[in-house]
């Protein structure tokens, strides 16, 4: 008689950890232009197919065994993905309809339409705001700290060849490309990824065993194996070093509160904490300690969560990645030639090794993803000041009547945390972009970073945000 094939029960769970904001859009209008995917409490998720799109993804670049379990069109994945559950303040995962939604404080401000909303502007073929589009738009988020946790099993045989997959498949959870949600080259998505897995032999007799690992808490790893490094390749990854002695702001419009004490303008320097009609970026987030989150509001002190968002960065980045390429292509322009302005209507297009590593807006059926993502950090100032301001009238170049303004600066003593670069060289390169002219695109990119870090590029508001500082290579995959 025939024996049956060993039924083997692999089981994996982990909890993923917002480093930066975290939208993972429903596809519906809300409060904004982008509204959060949410389940039947009303509260954030991240549905189980989204995740395994996102893994299948990397697992067809760099998982070549994970990627037999996954499936296709023809056959069925063999893994099941459960939907991502937000935690609550006590760090538990919370599925259903339960009271504690409306009395918990994290959970509780989840629940609001827009835990995070940034403003963007659409952006034209020239790395400049799209006038034409009108593209202005805002985006809901998750904060830092925002956590979530699902779970991942597979039935196999028991053979060397499924357990080694399963493990090269939990390990693409830790890949610098996995970054869930939208607008990821924003700097979105960033996460950590905490997780174990178990392997069952006798699923029926083990059921008390499968029993308990799914009812601890996820933190709990008892007779787990950790997740294991990825194996990442044609991934760079850079770190830019900043700091500035002087002033500088990166943020918007809208009353935001005081956060320093000296105030210069008209009378010299005086003591004031009052509302300040422009002010350095700050959001919410969710901070842990002793197992417990606690949702940080920025308040009138120095106190974290001053942010420098990637967007800012990639913006001055992209402008003067093409200047850079123009000036290595001898693309010069003389004023007095007689083709002079069609010349240089020219030389602001991006190049298409640029429009690869930057990204190009979707029109009808073009586009590209951008292969360039850069990070949010987030920051503490030693100190902020508050400076007066006149409005100017254009075309007179004299003070506007009755048109006053003040911004909130700030000025930090140290270095600023380092701002992470990754570049995907494997979209990068493609069959409109060879190997060399991506190699040409990246070294343009990387003269702009050193203008930023030599004082001849501006990051923020008005004429301040000069910084100085280096660029390191902190990870090059072959």
């Amino acid at each position: 008689m025939r024996e049956a094939p060993k039924a083997v029960l692999y089981l994996a769970r982990l909890t993923i950890e917002a480093e930066s904001p975290l939208s993972v859009a429903s596809g519906e209008l809300g409060a904004s232009d982008v509204a959060l995917l949410r389940d039947a409490s009303g509260l954030p998720m991240i549905a189980g197919a989204s995740l395994e799109g996102l893994i299948k993804a990397l697992a067809k670049r760099d998982g070549p065994a994970a990627k037999r379990l996954l499936g296709d069109e023809n056959e069925a994945s063999r893994v099941a993905f459960s939907d991502a559950r937000i935690h609550d303040s006590k760090n538990e995962s919370v599925s259903g309809l339960q009271l504690n939604v409306i009395v918990d404080p994290v959970l509780k401000a989840l629940l609001s339409d827009d835990p995070i909303k940034r403003d963007h502007v659409k952006i034209d073929g020239s790395g400049a705001a799209d006038a034409k589009a009108l593209g202005k738009f805002d985006r809901t988020a998750l904060p830092r700290g925002t956590r979530l946790s699902c779970e991942l099993t597979m039935w196999g045989a028991g053979t060397d060849g499924d357990e080694a997959a399963f493990v090269e498949l939990l390990a693409l959870f830790r890949h610098p490309l996995f970054r869930p949600g939208g607008a990821t080259v924003r700097g979105y998505g960033r996460v950590k990824v905490d997780g174990a897995w178990w392997r069952f032999d006798n699923p029926a007799g083990d059921a008390d065993k499968i029993w308990a690992v799914r009812n601890a808490p996820y933190s709990e790893r008892r007779g787990g194996y950790p997740f294991p490094a990825p194996r990442v390749t044609q991934v760079d990854q850079l770190e830019i070093n900043l700091r500035s002695d002087a002033l500088w702001r990166v943020g918007a419009n809208g009353a935001r509160t005081r956060t320093g004490e000296q105030h210069f303008g008209r009378g010299g320097a005086t003591n004031r904490i009052d509302p300040s009609d422009v002010a350095p970026m700050r959001e919410v987030s969710i901070r842990w300690s002793n197992g417990e989150g606690e949702w940080r509001i920025p308040g009138a002190d120095l106190a974290g969560d001053f942010v420098l968002p990637g967007s800012a960065v990639r913006g001055a980045l992209w402008h003067r990645s093409l200047f850079h390429w123009n000036l290595a292509h001898q693309r010069l322009i003389d004023a007095d030639e007689p083709d002079a302005e069609r010349r240089l209507e020219d030389a602001l297009q991006m190049p298409a090794p640029l429009l690869a590593l930057f990204g190009d807006v979707k029109r009808e059926t073009s586009g590209w993803k951008s292969a360039l993502i850069v990070d949010d950090i987030v920051f503490q100032p030693s100190a902020t000041e508050a400076i007066d301001h006149v409005s100017i009238d254009r075309f007179s170049g004299g003070s506007r009547r009755s048109v006053l303004f003040d911004e909130e600066l700030v000025h930090c003593k140290g270095p600023l945390p380092p701002i992470r670069i990754t570049i995907d060289r494997k979209r990068l390169v493609s069959d409109r972009v060879d190997a060399s002219e991506a190699d040409k695109a990246i070294a343009a990119l990387r003269a702009a970073i050193d203008d930023l870090c030599h004082e001849r590029l501006a990051l923020g508001a008005k004429s301040s945000g000069y910084f100085t500082g280096s660029i390191e290579t902190v990870g090059e995959a072959a």
